[in-house]
């Protein structure tokens, strides 16, 4: 018998690392957030809600000024908001 004489291996079908890990996946858990970082968070998410409506405030007064005045710019946007507001009893 020659000497390194290896045998041909058969093409078995492998399972790749990435495949067995991914099937024996532990549970999603949800994105965690350092404490100092998620007070943070938590201030800037109020600030933007805090903006969104003293903007729409903001938009409406004007609006309803649009209404009334000579104000034309804001028209449409008047015209919307007396089409979506409700009547008055």
């Amino acid at each position: 018998m020659a000497q390194g004489f290896k045998p041909l291996k058969r093409n078995v079908p492998e399972i790749s690392k990435k495949k067995k890990k991914s099937n024996t996946s532990s549970p999603k858990v949800g994105k965690r957030i350092a404490p100092k970082r998620h007070a943070a968070l938590q201030e800037v998410a109020q600030k933007k809600r805090d903006t969104a409506q003293s903007t729409g405030r903001i938009e409406q007064e004007m609006a309803g000024r649009a209404a009334k005045g000579p104000l034309s710019i804001m028209r449409k946007v008047a015209d919307q908001a007396d089409k979506t507001a409700k009547p008055k009893p």
